[in-house]
C-alpha cells in the first residue's frame, strides 16, 4: 500500500510537471509567435520602403538623363507644332465656311427648309469652334 501510495504521488509529481511544462511551452510559443509576425510586419515595411527609395532613385536618375531632356524639348515641340497646324487649318476652314454660316444665321431663317435644324446645329458648332481660334490683334 505504502508503494501504491508512493508510486500515485510519483505519478501526480509527473503529470503535473508535464503541465506546467506544456503550459510554459505554450506561453512561450504564444511569445515567438508574436515575435514572428511583428518581424514579418517589420520586414514587408523595410520592403516598401526599400521599393519607395529605389523607384524614387530610379525616377530621378531618369529625369537627370539626356535622352529625357531630348524626349521632353521634342515633346514640346510637336506640341507646338500640332497646335500651330490646327490652328491654321481651323482659320481655312473659317474663312471658306465662315460668310456662308453667318450668311444662313442672318437670312436663312425666312424659310423653312427640312435641314434648318441641322444647319442651326452646324452652325451653333461653328460658333464654338471659331471662339478656339486666335484672335487678331487688328479685331481687337
Amino acid at each position: 500500500m505504502i508503494t501504491d501510495l508512493i508510486a500515485f504521488s510519483v505519478l501526480v509529481s509527473i503529470i503535473v510537471l508535464l503541465v506546467i511544462n506544456s503550459i510554459r511551452l505554450k506561453l512561450k510559443n504564444k511569445r515567438l509567435l508574436i515575435a514572428s509576425l511583428q518581424q514579418e510586419i517589420d520586414k514587408v515595411a523595410l520592403l516598401q520602403y526599400v521599393e519607395k527609395v529605389t523607384e524614387e532613385s530610379q525616377s530621378n536618375n531618369i529625369e537627370q538623363t539626356e535622352g529625357f531632356l531630348k524626349f521632353v524639348s521634342q515633346s514640346r515641340d510637336w506640341a507646338f507644332d500640332y497646335i500651330e497646324e490646327v490652328q491654321k487649318e481651323l482659320d481655312i476652314f473659317s474663312k471658306k465656311v465662315g460668310p456662308d454660316i453667318k450668311y444662313i444665321l442672318k437670312y436663312g431663317t425666312l424659310i423653312e427648309h427640312p435641314l434648318q435644324d441641322s444647319i442651326n446645329r452646324i452652325a451653333q458648332a461653328y460658333s464654338e469652334l471659331e471662339k478656339l481660334l486666335p484672335q487678331d490683334k487688328d479685331q481687337v
